[in-house]
């Protein structure tokens, strides 16, 4: 029997999502901390990890400054808003938003702005993924 209690037939039929779920690899890892290439392997996978979060947690702050700065443009220009027309915005990315600010800026009511935001999301969701 091996650590994870299954005798060496039967880890070659359980599969990788097994030993995963189990934590397998991670004690296998344990056990050879140490060896320098583990703990560099080991390294480099957290900085991975550190940026990736570093990364996506400042898109999301990006992308929801980008919402409140264009709903604050157009509550200044227009008053309130229909629903239709926030939930419409809500997939698109920081980049889209801030362009979409610029597009409040310029256009002369609210229903040419509800235009332009079907207009948007109608070409990204023809955009490939």
């Amino acid at each position: 029997m091996d650590t994870a209690g299954f005798s060496r037939d039967k880890t070659a039929v359980a599969g990788p999502e097994h030993f995963y779920s189990t934590g397998y690899v991670w004690q296998e890892v344990e056990m050879m901390r140490g060896e320098s290439f583990i703990d560099d392997w080991l390294q480099e996978k957290w900085e991975e990890g550190m940026l990736k979060g570093f990364q996506q947690g400042f898109q999301d702050g990006r992308r929801s400054s980008s919402q409140k700065i264009l709903l604050r443009v157009l509550r200044r220009r227009f008053g309130t808003l229909p629903r239709g027309v926030v939930a419409a915005w809500q997939d698109l990315t920081a980049e889209q938003l801030e362009e979409l600010v610029d597009v409040a800026l310029t256009v002369p009511n609210k229903d040419s702005f509800a235009e332009e935001v079907k207009k948007w999301t109608m070409e990204t969701s023809q955009m490939p993924a």
